[in-house]
């Protein structure tokens, strides 16, 4: 089995749409900007990419984001390892919290 395939097997869709919607925020210059351009609520995008996530990105929501970015359908859904945007190791997380957290405060 390839490190990606070991990979997707420890994440589950909610944690790869959590990973994916940071991405987006990230491209966008932070979560308030994401959530103008998709016209979604900054706290329900907040939720959705805590550590660990509160709540989900719905399929619907997944799309509008999607598509407010200019991304495929299924962009969300897929890790982003292969593209070396993510990391393949699940324990720089933590790096990436307090990136994250940083972030969001802007």
């Amino acid at each position: 089995m390839s490190p990606r395939g070991l990979y997707n097997a420890q994440m589950d869709i909610k944690t790869i749409r959590a990973r994916n919607t940071r991405l987006l925020a990230i491209e966008m210059g932070g979560l308030h900007a994401l959530a103008r351009r998709a016209g979604m609520s900054p706290a329900y995008l907040s939720q959705c990419t805590s550590f660990p996530p509160i709540r989900s990105v719905g399929e619907s929501a997944a799309r509008r984001l999607e598509r407010s970015m200019g991304k495929l359908d299924g962009w969300l859904d897929e890790p982003r390892e292969a593209e070396g945007e993510m990391p393949l190791d699940p324990s720089l997380d933590e790096k990436f919290k307090s990136i994250w957290e940083r972030i969001t405060k802007l």
